[in-house]
């Protein structure tokens, strides 16, 4: 069993990376953060391997590295009776581990709509998190709880704005995606759209100067839309299939 793991692109450098022997715990640096994915023990029969895991074990990682630490996966216990439907189960350990080094949740629940990331027959609850160091909050732009196939368990993804935050970059350069143009809804409309930009050919005084001032930006605004739209709609479809997958896995039909 080699327990948990943490997954980089092969341009990205990690470095430091620490381990918990148990396979419970690993740990990385990348670009002044220190990055801990754990796997806590579960279960009421392991409530002082459970209490003893957040104790000893996981600070004692924590300490190997340097950076604004980034901690997260499946705590198995919730420290908020808002993050479960069911059962309360917390940690004072877990809770203690959090407050030292002035970790905060990166999620803040809505109490009138909760939002979970593992269902049970039981309930539900929130056990999947991500903690970061308070001083980087402000970093975050972006949370998503996102369906996965073949497990109880919904992924939680944290996008966070690195370098300096108040650099001003050059917007991304727009690229006609080339697939799109085989979309034969589209080819038409497109079409249609020409036909009309035709009718102003006589406001223009060479094909250029009509190019660059009326019909470039109209064609790259008109495609800019309709390939949002279809990124929209595999999201949905997407998202549906894996709840369709899910939902036969847990039928239990022969």
């Amino acid at each position: 069993m080699r327990g948990i793991a943490i997954v980089a692109r092969n341009d990205i450098m990690l470095r430091n990376i620490n381990k918990l022997p148990s396979g419970r715990a690993i740990a990385a640096e990348c670009k002044g953060l220190y990055i801990v994915n754990i796997y806590a023990p579960s279960g009421t029969a392991k409530r002082m391997e459970h209490e003893n895991f957040y104790n000893a074990k996981v600070p004692q990682l924590l300490q190997t590295g340097h950076g604004e630490i980034i901690i997260g996966s499946d705590f198995n216990c919730v420290l908020d009776p808002a993050d479960t439907s069911g059962h309360f189960h917390t940690s004072r350990a877990l809770t203690e581990m959090i407050r030292e080094p002035h970790l905060t949740d990166t999620w803040k629940q809505d109490q009138t709509r909760s939002t979970y990331t593992h269902y049970s027959n039981t309930g539900a609850s929130r056990i999947v998190r991500i903690y970061i160091y308070r001083n980087i909050e402000s970093r975050i732009t972006g949370i998503d709880f996102l369906p996965a196939a073949f497990t109880d368990h919904n992924a939680v993804a944290v996008h966070l704005a690195l370098g300096e935050m108040g650099a001003r970059r050059r917007p991304p350069r727009w690229e006609l995606d080339p697939t799109m143009l085989r979309d034969d809804i589209l080819l038409n409309q497109l079409r249609q759209q020409w036909s009309r930009w035709q009718t102003q050919k006589s406001w223009y005084p060479n094909v250029n100067i009509r190019w660059d001032r009326f019909v470039k930006p109209r064609l790259q605004r008109y495609l800019r839309i309709w390939g949002a739209e279809r990124r929209r709609d595999f999201k949905i479809m997407e998202e549906h299939l894996y709840i369709c997958i899910y939902d036969i896995k847990t039928r239990h039909l022969p």
